[in-house]
């Protein structure tokens, strides 16, 4: 038996897991940061998804695993954007937009 592929195969996966707990966390908190919302879409959901893959893809050895992995990687994504989520929430405290234009006929 060849335990050092076992050791690196052991070693790429982790990082690929690493890599996309980091990239959910950063597009997560990015997302409640520019839009200023405590709820999140189905529409948004799916948009995170799409970043963590595109990023995931741009690593050759990352990339394989992820395809041959697809279905319970995405699986796990979906799952983790809403405990995410809500975990950041916690951490921001939402500003309400200020309107600076002042209204017509105020001085």
């Amino acid at each position: 038996m060849d335990y050092a592929h076992y050791i690196e195969e052991a070693n790429i996966k982790y990082e690929l897991t690493n890599k996309i707990n980091n990239l959910l966390i950063k597009n997560v908190e990015n997302q409640i940061y520019n839009n200023n919302s405590n709820s999140i879409t189905d529409e948004v959901e799916e948009h995170i998804k799409n970043e963590i893959e595109a990023e995931i893809t741009k690593d050759k050895d990352l990339g394989k695993i992820y395809e041959e992995n697809k279905n319970p990687i995405e699986y796990w994504i979906k799952q983790n954007i809403k405990k995410i989520h809500k975990e950041a929430i916690n951490k921001f405290i939402l500003i309400p937009k200020i309107k600076i234009e002042r209204e017509e006929g105020e001085t």
